[in-house]
């Protein structure tokens, strides 16, 4: 049976029948036995000066990780925008060296990480996780190749689902929220117009491309 799958959550335990992405608030965080989950190491913007690089690095060399990321820009964050910027570039060559995709923390800034994507002309999926963008935002992330895992909040608050992100396929997350995922699969099938076990199926093909697993 394929199972749902989460692409980015907080919570520190497995869930019967959900394939999940956790994001654990330090690398240090990290269990030497997954325990039936996936996990991604990162810097959030609000954490730099806080986790180390070298904390990072050795996390990845102590662990076999799915994704790098958290990570991303946030105008919101107290650490310097210019300082963000430099230690986004640092996780973006972190995941080219492993082979592994970026998973994007993004608020107010669309236009400069969109301008670091073609700098970096990646070889590995950029996604942007807990996505709540308007129809342009969306398309031009989708136009430079990003992936969007769409968040939890606006999609129970959502009238429509844009288009183009219907057509182009998307992933769904708990995030840091209690969110009954099998519900927000039904929520978000509906705005798609596409039946719930179809989305399933389609959600996970998308999830399985972007983030290995055995």
């Amino acid at each position: 049976m394929i199972p749902f799958t989460d692409a980015h959550t907080h919570r520190d335990s497995p869930v019967p029948g959900i394939l999940a992405l956790r994001n654990p608030a330090s690398p240090e965080e990290i269990p030497a036995q997954p325990g039936g989950m996936l996990f991604s190491a990162g810097i959030h913007p609000r954490d730099i000066g806080k986790i180390s690089f070298e904390s990072l690095e050795a996390c990845l060399a102590a662990h076999r990780c799915a994704a790098i990321g958290e990570c991303g820009l946030d105008r919101t964050a107290e650490t310097d925008f210019a300082t963000q910027e430099v230690c986004f570039l640092r996780h973006a060559e972190l995941a080219e060296a492993h082979s592994l995709p970026l998973v994007i923390h993004c608020v107010r800034a669309y236009p400069e990480l969109i301008r670091l994507k073609k700098r970096k002309k990646n070889t590995v999926p950029w996604l942007i996780h807990g996505f709540r963008g308007n129809r342009e935002t969306a398309r031009e992330l989708l136009k430079h190749g990003f992936a969007l895992s769409l968040s939890p909040v606006w999609l129970r608050h959502a009238e429509t689902l844009h288009p183009e992100i219907a057509e182009a396929g998307f992933l769904l997350e708990t995030d840091d929220i209690r969110e009954n995922l099998p519900e927000l699969y039904t929520r978000a099938a509906h705005l798609a117009g596409i039946a719930p076990e179809d989305l399933k199926e389609r959600v996970y093909k998308i999830f399985t491309g972007i983030f290995q697993h055995e």
